[in-house]
């Protein structure tokens, strides 16, 4: 009889670290890789943002767009598969939710100054800023000036930083 309590037990034991894995601990995991995925787009397609005015094709602009969008997507619907996320939220493993759809929007605000030849790097600057303070990033500061400032785009810039 004991044997068949240990049995039972530990399946108990197993099958309930499976259903936390599943529901709690892998939505938390996928959301923080796509506030990493946010950083590497926006850093990837910061010419695009920060030097509207720059003579890209066509295609890559709409390319730029499209990816930036998408991560946008990413990171509101890896937020809503995460269940009592206000629970998560209030012990801080995981960002607000407000500041998760503040970035979400500012990432969307960011494709329409890839077309404003005169806002658009102000804009995109206080956007990035916003973003960075939303999700906890560090994107150099440096890289919209050195990007506004170089015919080759983004050539120096510092590595960024999560906090």
């Amino acid at each position: 009889m004991v044997v068949l309590y240990t049995v039972l037990s530990g399946v108990s034991v197993f099958v309930l670290g499976q259903i936390i894995i599943k529901f709690f601990i892998e939505p938390i995991h996928e959301q923080r890789k796509a506030i990493g995925k946010a950083c590497d787009t926006l850093i990837f397609y910061a010419g695009y943002y920060s030097v509207p005015k720059r003579d890209f094709t066509q295609p890559d602009r709409e390319e730029a767009q499209i990816k930036t969008r998408e991560l946008s997507t990413l990171l509101l619907s890896t937020t809503q598969i995460i269940p009592w996320y206000g629970i998560f939220e209030l012990f801080r493993i995981v960002r607000k939710e407000q500041q998760i759809i503040a970035a979400s929007r500012d990432i969307i605000g960011l494709t329409s100054d890839m077309y404003d030849e005169k806002y658009g790097l102000p804009s995109s600057v206080k956007r990035i800023k916003d973003i960075e303070n939303a999700l906890g990033l560090k994107l150099s500061d440096e890289s919209l000036r050195n990007a506004a400032s170089t015919e080759e785009g983004l050539t120096h810039r510092s590595a960024p930083t999560i906090r």
